[in-house]
């Protein structure tokens, strides 16, 4: 037995960590998905994964939506009834996709569907016969059965995406008996953070965001701080966790490149470099437009609080670089004294080298082959 106390309502087997056995998969109501994996034929009484949504799942299914080989997640829910506004709340299907035997989670969904039915089962079929799986829903009450098609086709998506936001809670209350308990906050100003994101990267117009105090009979509007963005939103460019910035360089014109993360840290561009054109296969269907740099000109992103942070970092970039000596710095925070501190990803002397300085160098390096000279190319370190 587990040691979780969940309404659960289907659950699946599959080798969802790839050791060659099978993993449990729960689908809980009114609660997180879960999964627990069987170690060495024993399965752990403790969840390793759970999503960090609270759904009315009713169905869940396993496939390889994404066509890499392991198992992702498909959750079938229906509508929340809310007593404080007397309405139901939407609960759309949603997909966690496998990376590597984790599972995403809320923050970092694919793809969730614009419609919002109580579905009653799903199951993955590859219907059209174009070599990937599509999801059908089987829905209850007035809702029609449904069949979304996956436009993969080499691509992680599928088709009618909608973009898609996840709240945090302010405090996180312990959940017990399948309730989660009424909490009492008392400051005056009380922070609501969220995740914004939409897969194929279309921009979304605009968020508002509302609370009440009386459980739905009235509504006011919430005040956005001065670093939200509340109009011509852009998403996080993809199903990353933990995305902190992201800068396409899409812009084409002008002095302003722009963060597509929610946290809109936008940069200005120094010294007027110039902006180019490529084709989309340059960049893997990324973006058109490109900068190029002479080594006196550069994007300025300031020290924004949301750049100031300590742990584990990936950097990544696309480049096309003429030569390789000197100094050629990428992306680079910090460089200052005192304190000493500095991450970079940058090219010395012949060299891909990404890292950190505090007073002493630590770097990863590689010596850059001939062939990458005036070609683009994908860094991430």
């Amino acid at each position: 037995a587990s040691n979780d106390e969940d309404t659960t309502v289907e659950i699946a087997w599959g080798d969802i960590d790839g050791d060659g056995d099978l993993d449990l998969v729960a689908g809980n109501y009114e609660g997180p998905a879960k999964i627990y994996f069987n170690e060495n034929g024993m399965l752990q009484r403790d969840a390793a994964w759970s999503s960090s949504d609270s759904d009315e799942t009713l169905t869940i299914a396993l496939g390889d939506v994404d066509g890499d080989g392991d198992l992702d997640l498909a959750v079938g829910n229906e509508d929340i009834w809310t007593t404080g506004c007397s309405c139901f709340v939407s609960g759309p299907n949603k997909i966690y996709l496998n990376e590597d035997g984790v599972l995403q989670t809320a923050a970092d969904r694919l793809w969730t569907s614009g419609d919002t039915d109580w579905t009653r089962a799903i199951a993955w079929a590859d219907v059209d016969n174009d070599g990937d799986l599509d999801l059908a829903a089987a829905n209850s009450g007035l809702s029609q059965n449904k069949l979304y098609v996956n436009g993969r086709q080499g691509e992680q998506d599928l088709l009618d995406n909608h973009p898609s936001i996840d709240l945090r809670w302010p405090v996180n209350a312990p959940q017990t008996d399948n309730a989660r308990p009424i909490q009492l906050i008392t400051e005056t100003v009380i922070p609501i953070s969220y995740s914004l994101f939409d897969y194929e990267d279309d921009l979304i117009g605009r968020i508002e965001a509302e609370y009440s105090l009386n459980g739905g009979g009235q509504w006011f509007a919430a005040v956005p701080t001065t670093a939200t963005q509340t109009t011509q939103l852009s998403p996080n460019g993809g199903p990353y966790d933990g995305l902190v910035g992201y800068w396409p360089l899409d812009e084409g014109a002008g002095t302003a490149v722009y963060d597509k993360s929610v946290y809109g840290q936008h940069g200005s561009l120094q010294n007027n470099p110039e902006w180019v054109t490529t084709t989309s296969a340059d960049l893997d269907g990324f973006s058109t437009h490109a900068l190029s740099f002479n080594g006196t000109n550069y994007v300025d992103l300031g020290n924004p609080a949301g750049l100031s942070f300590t742990g584990t970092i990936a950097i990544a970039a696309w480049v096309n670089v003429g030569a390789t000596d000197g100094i050629r710095n990428i992306v680079a925070h910090g460089y200052n004294t005192p304190p000493a501190g500095e991450v970079f990803l940058r090219i010395e002397n012949g060299e891909y080298q990404v890292g950190s300085w505090n007073g002493t160098s630590h770097r990863a390096v590689a010596t850059i082959p001939p062939q990458d000279l005036n070609t683009w190319v994908h860094l991430a370190g």
